[in-house]
Protein backbone atom coordinates (compact mmCIF):
# COMPACT_ATOMS: atom_id res chain seq x y z
CA UNK A 1 0.00 0.00 0.00
CA UNK A 2 1.30 3.41 -0.93
CA UNK A 3 -1.04 6.21 -1.91
CA UNK A 4 -4.16 4.14 -1.21
CA UNK A 5 -5.54 2.74 2.06
CA UNK A 6 -8.31 0.19 2.57
CA UNK A 7 -10.31 2.08 5.24
CA UNK A 8 -9.70 4.42 8.14
CA UNK A 9 -9.06 2.75 11.48
CA UNK A 10 -10.65 5.69 13.23
CA UNK A 11 -13.60 7.79 12.16
CA UNK A 12 -13.80 11.10 14.00
CA UNK A 13 -17.13 12.91 14.23
CA UNK A 14 -17.51 16.35 15.75
CA UNK A 15 -20.53 15.62 17.94
CA UNK A 16 -21.05 19.32 18.55
CA UNK A 17 -19.44 22.71 18.09
CA UNK A 18 -20.95 23.94 21.36
CA UNK A 19 -18.81 24.31 24.46
CA UNK A 20 -19.34 25.66 27.96
CA UNK A 21 -15.72 26.84 28.35
CA UNK A 22 -13.53 29.36 26.54
CA UNK A 23 -10.03 27.92 26.92
CA UNK A 24 -7.32 30.31 25.82
CA UNK A 25 -5.67 27.93 23.34
CA UNK A 26 -8.94 26.83 21.74
CA UNK A 27 -11.00 28.12 18.86
CA UNK A 28 -13.79 28.94 21.33
CA UNK A 29 -11.50 31.27 23.25
CA UNK A 30 -10.48 33.21 20.18
CA UNK A 31 -13.45 33.71 17.91
CA UNK A 32 -17.20 33.35 17.74
CA UNK A 33 -18.02 29.74 16.89
CA UNK A 34 -21.27 28.66 15.29
CA UNK A 35 -23.14 26.45 17.78
CA UNK A 36 -24.45 23.30 16.15
CA UNK A 37 -24.69 19.53 16.73
CA UNK A 38 -23.67 16.97 14.14
CA UNK A 39 -26.38 16.35 11.56
CA UNK A 40 -27.30 12.72 12.27
CA UNK A 41 -28.74 12.31 8.76
CA UNK A 42 -25.15 12.37 7.48
CA UNK A 43 -24.40 9.03 9.19
CA UNK A 44 -25.69 7.36 6.01
CA UNK A 45 -22.96 9.15 4.06
CA UNK A 46 -20.34 7.71 6.43
CA UNK A 47 -21.78 4.29 5.69
CA UNK A 48 -19.81 1.15 6.48
CA UNK A 49 -16.92 3.18 7.87
CA UNK A 50 -19.03 3.87 10.96
CA UNK A 51 -19.44 0.17 11.76
CA UNK A 52 -16.09 -1.13 10.49
CA UNK A 53 -13.76 1.44 12.06
CA UNK A 54 -11.77 0.23 15.05
CA UNK A 55 -12.88 3.34 16.92
CA UNK A 56 -15.44 6.11 16.42
CA UNK A 57 -14.11 9.24 18.10
CA UNK A 58 -16.84 11.69 19.14
CA UNK A 59 -14.44 14.51 19.97
CA UNK A 60 -14.21 17.69 17.96
CA UNK A 61 -14.60 21.40 18.26
CA UNK A 62 -16.98 21.34 21.24
CA UNK A 63 -17.76 19.57 24.51
CA UNK A 64 -19.43 16.27 23.46
CA UNK A 65 -21.44 15.87 26.68
CA UNK A 66 -23.49 18.91 25.60
CA UNK A 67 -24.64 17.11 22.46
CA UNK A 68 -27.88 15.17 21.95
CA UNK A 69 -26.14 13.33 19.10
CA UNK A 70 -23.40 12.22 21.51
CA UNK A 71 -25.86 10.75 24.03
CA UNK A 72 -27.99 9.11 21.34
CA UNK A 73 -24.86 7.48 19.95
CA UNK A 74 -23.89 6.17 23.38
CA UNK A 75 -27.41 4.84 23.95
CA UNK A 76 -27.23 2.97 20.61
CA UNK A 77 -23.93 1.36 21.62
CA UNK A 78 -24.39 -0.46 24.96
CA UNK A 79 -21.38 -1.94 26.73
CA UNK A 80 -20.98 -5.40 25.23
CA UNK A 81 -17.95 -7.39 24.14
CA UNK A 82 -17.60 -7.60 20.39
CA UNK A 83 -20.14 -4.90 19.68
CA UNK A 84 -19.21 -2.25 17.11
CA UNK A 85 -18.60 0.55 16.95
CA UNK A 86 -16.48 1.16 20.00
CA UNK A 87 -16.37 4.78 21.08
CA UNK A 88 -13.81 7.27 22.29
CA UNK A 89 -14.03 10.92 23.32
CA UNK A 90 -12.44 13.80 25.21
CA UNK A 91 -14.30 15.88 27.78
CA UNK A 92 -13.49 18.98 29.80
CA UNK A 93 -14.91 17.18 32.83
CA UNK A 94 -17.35 19.88 33.90
CA UNK A 95 -20.39 17.67 33.25
CA UNK A 96 -19.30 14.47 35.01
CA UNK A 97 -22.34 14.30 37.26
CA UNK A 98 -23.97 11.07 38.53
CA UNK A 99 -26.39 10.71 35.63
CA UNK A 100 -23.80 11.32 32.94
CA UNK A 101 -21.32 8.93 34.56
CA UNK A 102 -23.97 6.20 34.57
CA UNK A 103 -24.72 6.71 30.88
CA UNK A 104 -21.03 6.65 29.96
CA UNK A 105 -20.44 3.43 31.90
CA UNK A 106 -23.44 1.78 30.23
CA UNK A 107 -22.08 2.47 26.75
CA UNK A 108 -19.44 0.78 24.62
CA UNK A 109 -16.77 3.41 25.38
CA UNK A 110 -13.24 2.06 25.15
CA UNK A 111 -11.26 5.16 26.01
CA UNK A 112 -11.95 8.66 27.33
CA UNK A 113 -9.74 11.57 28.27
CA UNK A 114 -10.44 14.34 30.75
CA UNK A 115 -8.70 17.58 29.80
CA UNK A 116 -6.91 19.17 32.76
CA UNK A 117 -4.06 21.60 32.09
CA UNK A 118 -2.78 22.40 35.60
CA UNK A 119 -2.89 21.02 39.12
CA UNK A 120 -2.69 24.58 40.46
CA UNK A 121 -6.28 25.95 40.60
CA UNK A 122 -5.16 29.50 39.73
CA UNK A 123 -3.20 28.44 36.64
CA UNK A 124 -6.03 26.10 35.62
CA UNK A 125 -8.49 28.98 35.90
CA UNK A 126 -6.23 31.24 33.83
CA UNK A 127 -6.29 28.68 31.02
CA UNK A 128 -9.84 27.31 31.19
CA UNK A 129 -11.78 29.97 33.06
CA UNK A 130 -13.47 27.55 35.46
CA UNK A 131 -12.88 25.87 38.82
CA UNK A 132 -10.63 22.83 39.12
CA UNK A 133 -11.98 21.12 42.26
CA UNK A 134 -15.38 20.03 40.84
CA UNK A 135 -13.64 18.48 37.83
CA UNK A 136 -11.29 16.49 40.06
CA UNK A 137 -14.23 15.32 42.15
CA UNK A 138 -16.12 14.19 39.05
CA UNK A 139 -13.05 12.38 37.69
CA UNK A 140 -12.53 10.53 40.97
CA UNK A 141 -16.18 9.50 41.08
CA UNK A 142 -15.97 8.22 37.50
CA UNK A 143 -12.90 6.09 38.30
CA UNK A 144 -14.44 4.65 41.47
CA UNK A 145 -17.68 3.73 39.73
CA UNK A 146 -15.90 2.27 36.70
CA UNK A 147 -13.79 0.13 39.01
CA UNK A 148 -16.92 -1.06 40.82
CA UNK A 149 -18.22 -2.54 37.55
CA UNK A 150 -15.25 -4.92 37.44
CA UNK A 151 -14.49 -3.86 33.85
CA UNK A 152 -11.35 -2.27 32.47
CA UNK A 153 -13.28 -0.13 30.04
CA UNK A 154 -13.49 2.65 29.48
CA UNK A 155 -9.83 3.39 29.96
CA UNK A 156 -9.81 6.77 31.70
CA UNK A 157 -7.00 9.23 31.16
CA UNK A 158 -6.02 12.82 31.77
CA UNK A 159 -4.87 14.89 28.82
CA UNK A 160 -2.81 18.05 29.33
CA UNK A 161 -1.98 20.72 26.78
CA UNK A 162 1.50 22.01 27.65
CA UNK A 163 2.50 25.61 26.96
CA UNK A 164 4.82 28.17 28.51
CA UNK A 165 2.15 29.13 31.06
CA UNK A 166 1.89 25.65 32.59
CA UNK A 167 5.08 23.81 31.66
CA UNK A 168 6.13 23.69 35.34
CA UNK A 169 2.85 21.94 36.11
CA UNK A 170 3.61 18.64 34.36
CA UNK A 171 5.05 16.87 37.41
CA UNK A 172 2.25 18.15 39.70
CA UNK A 173 -0.19 16.92 37.05
CA UNK A 174 1.38 13.46 37.12
CA UNK A 175 0.91 13.46 40.90
CA UNK A 176 -2.71 14.52 40.42
CA UNK A 177 -3.27 11.70 37.91
CA UNK A 178 -1.91 9.27 40.48
CA UNK A 179 -4.22 10.68 43.14
CA UNK A 180 -7.31 10.46 40.93
CA UNK A 181 -6.41 6.91 39.92
CA UNK A 182 -6.72 7.25 36.15
CA UNK A 183 -5.31 4.63 33.79
CA UNK A 184 -2.97 6.93 31.90
CA UNK A 185 -1.71 10.47 31.48
CA UNK A 186 -0.94 12.29 28.21
CA UNK A 187 0.85 15.59 27.68
CA UNK A 188 0.73 17.29 24.28
CA UNK A 189 2.55 20.45 23.32
CA UNK A 190 0.23 23.29 22.33
CA UNK A 191 -0.26 23.47 18.56
CA UNK A 192 2.45 25.31 16.70
CA UNK A 193 1.09 28.10 14.54
CA UNK A 194 2.79 29.21 11.34
CA UNK A 195 5.31 31.99 11.97
CA UNK A 196 3.38 34.53 9.93
CA UNK A 197 0.30 33.95 12.10
CA UNK A 198 1.91 35.77 15.03
CA UNK A 199 1.01 38.93 13.14
CA UNK A 200 -2.42 39.89 14.53
CA UNK A 201 -3.66 40.90 11.10
CA UNK A 202 -2.75 37.64 9.42
CA UNK A 203 -5.42 34.97 9.03
CA UNK A 204 -4.51 31.32 9.54
CA UNK A 205 -6.53 28.17 9.00
CA UNK A 206 -7.45 25.34 11.34
CA UNK A 207 -10.05 22.60 10.93
CA UNK A 208 -11.06 24.00 7.56
CA UNK A 209 -11.99 27.42 8.98
CA UNK A 210 -10.47 30.87 8.91
CA UNK A 211 -9.69 32.77 12.08
CA UNK A 212 -7.09 34.89 13.86
CA UNK A 213 -5.61 32.93 16.70
CA UNK A 214 -2.87 35.25 17.75
CA UNK A 215 -4.25 36.19 21.16
CA UNK A 216 -7.15 35.96 23.57
CA UNK A 217 -8.26 38.54 26.09
CA UNK A 218 -10.94 36.44 27.78
CA UNK A 219 -8.77 36.10 30.91
CA UNK A 220 -7.54 38.65 33.46
CA UNK A 221 -4.10 38.51 31.81
CA UNK A 222 -3.92 38.71 28.03
CA UNK A 223 -2.90 35.42 26.44
CA UNK A 224 -0.65 35.79 23.41
CA UNK A 225 -0.59 32.50 21.59
CA UNK A 226 2.71 33.13 19.81
CA UNK A 227 4.41 33.56 23.21
CA UNK A 228 3.13 30.21 24.52
CA UNK A 229 4.56 27.78 21.96
CA UNK A 230 7.17 25.30 23.20
CA UNK A 231 9.29 25.85 20.09
CA UNK A 232 10.54 28.97 21.87
CA UNK A 233 12.58 26.61 24.07
CA UNK A 234 15.81 25.02 22.80
CA UNK A 235 14.96 21.53 21.59
CA UNK A 236 17.58 19.94 23.91
CA UNK A 237 16.07 21.72 26.90
CA UNK A 238 12.61 20.41 26.06
CA UNK A 239 13.96 16.89 25.63
CA UNK A 240 15.58 17.07 29.07
CA UNK A 241 12.30 18.19 30.58
CA UNK A 242 10.51 15.31 28.87
CA UNK A 243 13.05 12.85 30.25
CA UNK A 244 12.49 14.29 33.73
CA UNK A 245 8.73 13.94 33.38
CA UNK A 246 9.14 10.38 32.12
CA UNK A 247 11.32 9.44 35.09
CA UNK A 248 8.76 10.83 37.51
CA UNK A 249 5.93 8.99 35.77
CA UNK A 250 7.82 5.71 36.08
CA UNK A 251 8.67 6.43 39.72
CA UNK A 252 5.06 6.94 40.79
CA UNK A 253 3.62 4.30 38.45
CA UNK A 254 1.48 6.42 36.14
CA UNK A 255 1.41 5.10 32.54
CA UNK A 256 2.23 8.20 30.51
CA UNK A 257 2.79 9.49 27.01
CA UNK A 258 4.49 12.74 26.04
CA UNK A 259 4.10 14.22 22.57
CA UNK A 260 6.25 17.32 22.37
CA UNK A 261 6.70 19.13 19.05
CA UNK A 262 6.06 15.96 17.07
CA UNK A 263 8.38 13.75 19.13
CA UNK A 264 6.57 11.06 21.07
CA UNK A 265 7.74 9.00 24.02
CA UNK A 266 6.00 6.97 26.66
CA UNK A 267 6.41 4.60 29.57
CA UNK A 268 6.38 0.90 28.78
CA UNK A 269 2.90 0.52 30.26
CA UNK A 270 1.40 3.52 28.45
CA UNK A 271 -1.68 2.30 26.52
CA UNK A 272 -1.12 3.43 22.94
CA UNK A 273 -4.08 4.26 20.75
CA UNK A 274 -6.52 1.43 20.48
CA UNK A 275 -6.89 0.98 16.74
CA UNK A 276 -4.82 -1.63 14.92
CA UNK A 277 -1.72 -0.82 12.91
CA UNK A 278 -2.33 0.46 9.43
CA UNK A 279 -0.91 -1.22 6.35
CA UNK A 280 2.80 -0.48 6.00
CA UNK A 281 3.91 2.59 4.12
CA UNK A 282 7.21 2.50 2.23
CA UNK A 283 8.74 5.77 3.35
CA UNK A 284 11.53 7.52 1.54
CA UNK A 285 14.45 9.26 3.23
CA UNK A 286 12.84 12.68 2.87
CA UNK A 287 9.25 11.58 3.57
CA UNK A 288 6.97 13.54 5.87
CA UNK A 289 6.07 10.60 8.08
CA UNK A 290 2.55 11.51 9.06
CA UNK A 291 0.43 8.34 9.04
CA UNK A 292 -2.95 9.99 9.67
CA UNK A 293 -4.09 9.94 5.99
CA UNK A 294 -3.78 6.14 6.19
CA UNK A 295 -5.57 5.78 9.54
CA UNK A 296 -8.13 8.51 10.13
CA UNK A 297 -10.84 10.59 8.54
CA UNK A 298 -12.64 13.38 10.37
CA UNK A 299 -15.93 15.11 9.75
CA UNK A 300 -17.08 18.42 11.14
CA UNK A 301 -20.56 18.98 12.57
CA UNK A 302 -21.70 20.36 9.19
CA UNK A 303 -20.39 17.48 7.08
CA UNK A 304 -17.11 19.06 6.03
CA UNK A 305 -14.33 16.43 5.95
CA UNK A 306 -10.68 16.95 6.83
CA UNK A 307 -7.82 14.47 6.97
CA UNK A 308 -7.04 15.24 10.61
CA UNK A 309 -7.75 17.69 13.42
CA UNK A 310 -5.07 20.07 12.09
CA UNK A 311 -6.39 19.93 8.53
CA UNK A 312 -6.40 23.52 7.27
CA UNK A 313 -8.56 22.86 4.23
CA UNK A 314 -11.58 20.66 3.72
CA UNK A 315 -11.02 17.70 1.43
CA UNK A 316 -14.67 16.80 0.98
CA UNK A 317 -18.28 17.38 1.98
CA UNK A 318 -20.62 14.62 3.17
CA UNK A 319 -23.57 16.57 1.81
CA UNK A 320 -22.20 15.98 -1.69
CA UNK A 321 -20.34 12.65 -1.54
CA UNK A 322 -19.86 9.63 0.70
CA UNK A 323 -16.94 9.13 3.04
CA UNK A 324 -15.85 6.17 0.89
CA UNK A 325 -15.68 8.44 -2.17
CA UNK A 326 -13.65 11.01 -0.23
CA UNK A 327 -11.31 8.34 1.18
CA UNK A 328 -10.65 6.86 -2.26
CA UNK A 329 -10.71 10.21 -4.05
CA UNK A 330 -7.93 12.10 -5.82
CA UNK A 331 -7.37 14.64 -3.02
CA UNK A 332 -6.54 11.96 -0.43
CA UNK A 333 -4.46 10.07 -2.96
CA UNK A 334 -2.43 13.15 -3.81
CA UNK A 335 -1.99 13.92 -0.12
CA UNK A 336 -0.58 10.45 0.61
CA UNK A 337 1.73 10.57 -2.41
CA UNK A 338 3.05 14.00 -1.46
CA UNK A 339 3.82 12.92 2.12
CA UNK A 340 5.74 9.89 0.88
CA UNK A 341 7.67 12.08 -1.57
CA UNK A 342 8.51 14.62 1.13
CA UNK A 343 6.32 17.38 -0.27
CA UNK A 344 3.92 19.41 1.86
CA UNK A 345 0.46 18.60 0.42
CA UNK A 346 -1.45 21.65 -0.76
CA UNK A 347 -4.30 20.80 1.64
CA UNK A 348 -1.80 20.93 4.55
CA UNK A 349 -0.20 24.28 3.79
CA UNK A 350 -0.80 26.72 6.63
CA UNK A 351 -1.67 23.93 9.08
CA UNK A 352 -0.84 24.23 12.79
CA UNK A 353 0.75 20.80 12.48
CA UNK A 354 4.04 19.72 14.00
CA UNK A 355 4.96 17.56 11.00
CA UNK A 356 4.39 20.41 8.57
CA UNK A 357 6.00 23.10 10.71
CA UNK A 358 9.20 21.03 10.86
CA UNK A 359 9.52 21.65 7.12
CA UNK A 360 9.25 25.42 7.60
Amino acid sequence: MESHARAPKIVSITATSRCNLRCVMCDHGIRRVEKQDFDSSLIEQIGDFYAKADVVDLTGLGEPLLSDFFWKTLDRCPAQDGLTPVLMFNTNGTLLNDRNIDRILCANVRRMRISIDAADPAIFHDIRGTELVPIIEGAKKLVVRRNATGRRSPLIGIEMTVMQRNIKQVIPMLDLAKDIGVDFFEAWSVNEIPKESSDPWKITYYGGREYRWWHSVRRPAEFKYAEQMLSLLPRDELRKKTQKWMSHAKKIGVPSGFIMLGEGSGTDDYPHECWSNTDPVTWQENSIRCTLPWTELRTDYDGGVTACCWGPKKIGDLRKETMQQIWDGPTMGEMRSDLIAGRVPHVCKGAACQFINKRG
